[in-house]
């Protein structure tokens, strides 16, 4: 069976390609004296017990393999420490999590949903949809998003394989860009403007192709007091809020200019750690702190 190299403290779960966040994440534990080792999520062989808690990071492939990525971390957190933890991942791994938040008056998109045997049709968007936005329940990083003004080809895509939404363009995101809020250890970290958020993208012969111009770029950025309030009550919805190492809540002002929530971001979210000189190093005491409390 694999050990951990030295042993280390941490096992930083990550994925079979590039993370940008890995290097400076790992620094900042080193640094404190916390020993981290990069393992990939799906590794067989190894000794998960020889961790003192792993942290899901970059595990950017699992919504191909959603059921394997939950059994492989429900047997990881039978042996050591897991951040966040199975039940929160288990939830937030499907974005039915948005209609919870809503339940409970969260600011989210208004989105029209398919379920088995009933797949949506252009009588059930409302009106004012002009654009509409048709994303998987089980999904990551904008794959298989389709933008469109199409209305009727948004329900065709929506019925066309797994669980869909539909949700409003938001143009308002064109201009004002999208704001995220990175929480690590409870507490509030930094916040990114994302722009360029999605451009359009057609169906051609059934097969969904993006159209040029999907880049987007971020900056740092200073949140309103209605992001803050909106993003605070989302986490506070949150079954298991307490449990949360990091989380990212990813907001676009409405026509009416309030903020609207696109995702709450609990299993493998980007932190942009390299937006804030701080950043890492929050992360960093963050994992320390959580390894001095006792596991329960």
């Amino acid at each position: 069976m694999r050990k951990a190299r030295g042993p280390a403290d941490v096992a930083y779960l990550t994925f079979d390609g590039f993370d940008p966040e890995l290097k400076p994440a790992v620094e900042a534990m080193e640094d404190l004296g916390v020993r981290a080792e990069a393992v990939p999520w799906d590794a067989r062989d190894v000794d998960w017990g020889a961790y003192r808690a792993a942290v899901v990071r970059s595990t950017w492939d699992y919504t191909s393999r959603h059921a394997q990525f939950l059994a492989a971390l429900r047997r990881i957190g039978e042996r050591t420490a897991l951040w966040n933890p199975v039940p929160v991942i288990a939830w937030n791994s499907r974005k039915n999590y948005l209609r919870h938040l809503a339940g409970r008056g969260c600011a989210v998109i208004p989105t029209v949903w398919t379920t088995p045997g009933r797949r949506p049709t252009v009588a059930d968007l409302p009106a004012d949809w002009t654009e509409v936005v048709v994303k998987p329940v089980v999904g990551v990083g904008g794959q298989h998003v389709l933008r469109t003004t199409d209305r009727g080809a948004a329900c065709v895509y929506a019925a066309s394989g797994p669980p869909m939404m539909v949700q409003p363009y938001l143009r308002e995101v064109d201009h004002g860009g999208e704001i995220s809020l990175v929480y690590i250890g409870g507490a509030f970290s930094h916040a990114v403007r994302k722009q360029g958020y999605l451009a359009p993208e057609s169906l051609r012969d059934g097969i969904l192709a993006p159209e040029p111009g999907s880049e987007w770029s971020a900056r740092p950025c200073r949140p309103g007091p209605d992001h803050f309030s909106t993003a605070g009550h989302a986490l506070e919805s949150v079954p298991g809020a307490r449990d949360l190492l990091h989380a990212r809540v990813d907001m676009i002002r409405d026509r009416s200019g309030q903020p609207r929530i696109v995702e709450v971001e609990l299993i493998e979210p980007f932190l942009y750690l390299l937006y804030d000189d701080q950043a890492a190093d929050r992360l960093a005491h963050a994992v320390r702190d959580r390894l001095g409390r006792p596991r329960g």
